[in-house]
């Protein structure tokens, strides 16, 4: 098991060909992350899938590294 870092995977090839539709079309993305939905990495993920498929894409990130309930609209179409 090799962790990688955000910043590595949202550089990566396999990452690119996924979120650019290479493998197949898709009408709005999931992350599950284990991270704090305030966490600044989710700016990073959120701006790399953002450079691939444009602003309009929805974007739903369900987070849990932390033991609260919260919800947060990160853009017009991403919460």
């Amino acid at each position: 098991l090799e962790v990688e870092t955000v910043a590595l995977v949202v550089e990566s090839a396999w990452f690119k060909d996924v979120i650019g539709g290479v493998h197949g079309d898709y009408n709005a993305i999931m992350v599950l992350a284990q991270m704090d939905i305030n966490d600044d990495l989710i700016q990073v993920i959120l701006s790399a899938i953002r450079s691939i498929t444009g602003e309009h894409m929805p974007v739903q990130f369900i987070t849990g590294h932390t033991h609260y309930r919260g919800s947060k609209d990160i853009d017009n179409y991403s919460s």
